[in-house]
């Protein structure tokens, strides 16, 4: 998802196959530009919840050979500094911690059928109802003591 479509726009390669590989139109995209590889692929910076897909070889400098990686290295920021959002979310005893729980549980089950749908109407349709279930669960109680707890600890 956070690359364009698996073996059309990028394929597993690298150490242990852990690194995306953009290919064909999609590698000639990114040769272009940021802008016009996400155009083309509908791919965006996925920058959330600490999931690094740039990998850190390339932080380590590793990937200088590829030019597809040496652009991403000179021109965007190579890593992610989660720290702020360390320690935020509401204590597991806690009601809203238990709502969290139940959340992030709907969500685990939730994730995998709307990246497998067969259509995009589909999968915005399982979207929607995931977000209806999460508010109805309470989803504002610990978006609010996530809100809280962020300028608590980063004053």
């Amino acid at each position: 998802m956070t690359a364009g479509i698996e073996n059309e726009h990028w394929e597993w390669g690298g150490p242990e196959s852990k690194w995306i590989m953009l290919k064909g139109e999609a590698k000639d995209k990114m040769a272009e530009g940021w802008a016009d590889w996400v155009d083309f692929t509908g791919a965006y910076k996925y920058l959330w919840a600490a999931q690094n897909w740039h990998d850190s070889a390339l932080c380590w400098g590793l990937g200088a050979d590829d030019p597809w990686k040496l652009n991403l290295y000179s021109t965007e920021n190579c890593g992610t500094d989660n720290s702020a959002y360390e320690g935020i979310n509401p204590d597991p005893s806690s009601e809203e911690g238990a709502i969290r729980l139940r959340i992030e549980d709907n969500v685990n089950s939730y994730i995998g059928r709307i990246c497998m749908a067969g259509s995009e109407a589909e999968a915005s349709a399982l979207y929607d109802e995931l977000l209806d279930l999460v508010l109805s669960q309470g989803l504002e109680d610990v978006e609010r003591i996530w809100t809280e707890n962020y300028f608590i600890k980063n004053k």
